[in-house]
């Protein structure tokens, strides 16, 4: 008698599947869906959509609501399937991949709290809504929870600051340190939507900017008169 084993097998990644009627294979650009309802247009084919298109880099960090969903009925569907999805079937690691990047900016993400699909849908939703990203379905010109001109105007603030040293938001006072925060979201938001990024050459000028307003803003001294003997 001899003891029965499993097969031997080989581990095939899962292929992501190209859906005409959501991406462009020539452009890797995503057609907006016009509904999510699980019949029209199921989960996993926006899921596939969405690998594809983030990961070949055609995905706006400040407008990938209107580019994978038609309107907010579509996007509220999505977090709908998305939300009860892990109760039939599973994430693969190419969706996981995908929403991180969505949730967080980036792939590694909080993967302790962003396990189950109820987790990924709440965070997605709560990331879009917090960035101001749900308001320009249907516009022609679309708005940021910050304008660039604010984040521009961070920069500059923020550049001030710096150069009185490192250590100079310890020595703020509780509503000066609250103003730094705030600056400092407004700027990685910026940076994030953007592309803000400092060059050397825009760093200097808003060092130059920063010296600037520090000196415009410094309280003049007050002079004192120094007598003086009348001449005989």
């Amino acid at each position: 008698m001899t003891t029965v084993k499993f097969d031997a097998y080989k581990h095939q990644v899962r292929p992501v599947v190209v859906y005409p009627a959501l991406f462009d294979d020539k452009t890797k650009l995503p057609k907006p869906a016009k509904e999510v309802d699980g019949m029209n247009v199921s989960l996993h084919e926006v899921l596939d959509t969405m690998t594809l298109a983030l990961q070949a880099g055609t995905v706006n960090t400040h407008g990938w609501p209107q580019q994978f969903f038609a309107n907010r009925k579509a996007f509220d569907g999505f977090l709908e399937q998305l939300e009860c999805y892990d109760e039939c079937f599973r994430i693969t690691d190419e969706w996981w991949d995908a929403l991180a990047l969505l949730a967080y900016g980036d792939k590694g993400g909080d993967e302790e709290g962003f396990i189950t699909t109820a987790e990924m849908a709440q965070a997605i939703a709560s990331k879009a809504e917090e960035d101001g990203l749900l308001v320009n379905f249907g516009k022609k010109t679309p708005t940021y929870k910050y304008s660039p001109q604010e984040c521009e105007e961070a920069d500059y603030r923020l550049t001030a600051t710096h150069a009185r040293g490192n250590n100079y938001r310890m020595d703020m006072a509780e509503a000066e340190r609250a103003e730094y925060d705030r600056l400092s979201d407004i700027l990685s938001f910026g940076h994030s939507y953007f592309d803000t990024t400092l060059t050397p050459e825009r760093h200097a000028a808003a060092t130059a900017e920063g010296k600037a307003l520090l000196k415009a803003k410094k309280p003049a001294k007050a002079k004192t008169k120094v007598a003086t003997k009348a001449k005989k």
